[in-house]
């Protein structure tokens, strides 16, 4: 046995920084559930009724009386940490019915999340998982790259490709992929088609796009078979799940609160932050007259220090969420300026880093700032990360994937039915506008946005 000592650097989040994070990372909604626990959790927070001032160093006439109570602290933190015992419930209570438990719909990324707990993995993977599984949007897909996960965590590639692994196991079948091909291949070997026939590895890797022009003389030269094995194993593909996030998908409408509101006020626009459904707090006047007077044991005065200590830790999170989210999306339409004049097809290239560098603060700063928050524009109600596209050049010009997807379903939403336009046609045809995009690109971004090939558009 050989010991040895290494050195080694780790970052540590306290439990109050960890609570800075969570908060300006939480959209509005879960951001009112969050402040009504701690309200319920802090004594020295209290809530701001609406039309009431802040308390100052003003003292009211409770206030004077209030001097001459004796204040019994150990009763008072005894009856705080009680749990009240459970009793019969008598004759004059309502009993308890069980019709008021509404059951919840699983979301994909909450049933994702209670799959996750029970696999094996360390607690700084279980956390890589949760931010995986963050990335993965409705359809099942993920996201986001591995590469950038991996850089915005700070952890290698490597790392997040082998805890994308223990997700891709999950239920449903075929979550987590980069790609069709990859959710289909997936799911093949799930259900054990692979070893049964290895053609469908090699049909989804290399010819999926035959596959869905429908090209199976094609399929069948490469792969050395007739046209009917192909149409055979083309049809055992048609039984696979595309999108296989859609099995959880809510079906209800989702009315959204926007976090962040632009106005154009004469012409130009302001930035303000949607707070009308957050309650107000402010540190209860009792406690700080406690703190003043210096009264009770040195028990008693500890816990009130570490109560205020935390409430105003608090408040001023709430506060540097508020001065941080209204910087960067400031940040955002200074560059996306065009968008609010003009609207979507204006859209510039722009990344995360580029705002950073415009607010000096990290970009993992930025990306919790805009995680799950949504900005109400002239233009409609939108996600935040809506603003960060890249793309193309257009001459000196930078046109964004987002302007490029437009164009193609404009394009597209005016084709002729029975003569649909292929990707080689929407390529001539951007290319006579001057917008230089490979056919490729225009493959991939007509896949982006949920349009089928040409072939299967026909009527």
């Amino acid at each position: 046995m050989k010991l040895e000592l290494k050195q080694q650097q780790k970052l540590l989040f306290a439990p109050l920084m960890q609570q800075s994070v969570k908060i300006l990372q939480v959209p509005m909604l879960a951001l009112k559930q969050v402040i009504e626990i701690e309200l319920e959790e802090n004594p020295l927070l209290e809530l701001l009724e609406e039309g009431e001032e802040e308390s100052g160093e003003e003292e009211d006439q409770t206030g004077k009386d209030r001097e001459e109570e004796e204040i019994d602290w150990n009763s008072y933190l005894e009856g705080m940490s009680k749990v009240p015992e459970r009793t019969e419930a008598t004759s004059e209570e309502e009993p308890f019915n069980y019709e008021y438990i509404i059951s919840k719909h699983l979301s994909l990324h909450e049933y994702l999340f209670s799959q996750l707990r029970i696999l094996p993995l360390a607690q700084e993977e279980m956390a890589l998982g949760e931010i995986i599984i963050d990335s993965i949007d409705e359809d099942g897909y993920l996201a986001s790259s591995p590469e950038d996960i991996a850089q915005s965590c700070g952890v290698k590639t490597e790392e997040v490709e082998r805890v994308l692994a223990y997700i891709q196991d999950l239920e449903p079948i075929g979550v987590g992929a980069r790609n069709l091909a990859e959710t289909m291949l997936i799911q093949i070997k799930s259900l054990g088609w692979d070893k049964e026939e290895p053609l469908f590895v090699r049909l989804i890797s290399h010819h999926l796009e035959e596959v869905q022009n429908r090209n199976y003389s094609k399929i069948a030269r490469a792969l050395g078979i007739g046209v009917e094995k192909v149409e055979k194993l083309v049809e055992h593909l048609q039984s696979l799940e595309p999108k296989p996030g859609r099995l959880y998908s809510d079906l209800n409408p989702v009315y959204i609160n926007p976090d962040i509101i632009v106005k154009n006020v004469e012409g130009v626009f302001i930035v303000e932050l949607n707070e009308e459904l957050l309650p107000k707090l402010q540190i209860h006047p009792y406690y700080k007259e406690i703190l003043l007077r210096n009264v009770g044991d040195e028990e008693s005065k500890l816990y009130i220090k570490e109560r205020m200590k935390r409430a105003v830790w608090f408040l001023n999170c709430l506060e540097q969420r508020k001065k941080t989210l209204c910087k960067v999306t400031e940040a955002i339409f200074t560059r996306q300026r065009s968008f609010l004049q003009f609207g979507p097809s204006k859209l510039v290239p722009l990344r995360m880093r580029e705002v950073a560098r415009m607010c000096e603060v990290n970009e993992s700063t930025v990306s919790r700032a805009v995680a799950n928050k949504y900005i109400q524009t002239p233009w409609g109600i939108f996600p935040l990360k809506f603003f960060f596209t890249q793309g193309p050049k257009d001459g000196e010009e930078e046109i964004s994937s987002g302007c490029i997807r437009e164009k193609i379903k404009t394009l597209i939403l005016k084709e002729d039915h029975k003569e649909p336009l292929s990707d080689q046609r929407l390529f001539e045809m951007l290319s006579s506008e001057g917008l230089r995009v490979t056919r490729r690109t225009i493959a991939k971004y007509r896949r982006q946005i949920g349009i089928p090939p040409s072939g299967f558009r026909r009527k």
